[in-house]
């Protein structure tokens, strides 16, 4: 994302994801203790994951194998 110039929506992803995760943390940190966290981090890291990954699909306009995403999502 660097190299095609889309720092800003990068940015922005990261700026969410930790607004998402300080939100989170506090909600279920003092119910779950360390389980929250861990369901947070999994979360936020998964929402980070996602929202890159559809920043660039539409930026470069990519058409992934299937077959492969589910290989790799099953991994």
């Amino acid at each position: 994302m660097t190299a095609s110039d889309k720092i800003k929506e990068g940015n922005r992803v990261f700026g969410a994801a930790v607004v998402l995760s300080l939100l989170l943390n506090f909600v279920l940190i003092p119910s779950f203790k360390s389980i929250g966290a861990a369901w947070v981090s999994l979360f936020v890291q998964s929402f980070v994951a996602l929202a890159l990954f559809y920043i660039s699909y539409t930026h470069f306009k990519l058409k992934p194998d299937k077959k492969i995403l589910v290989q790799l999502f099953l991994f």
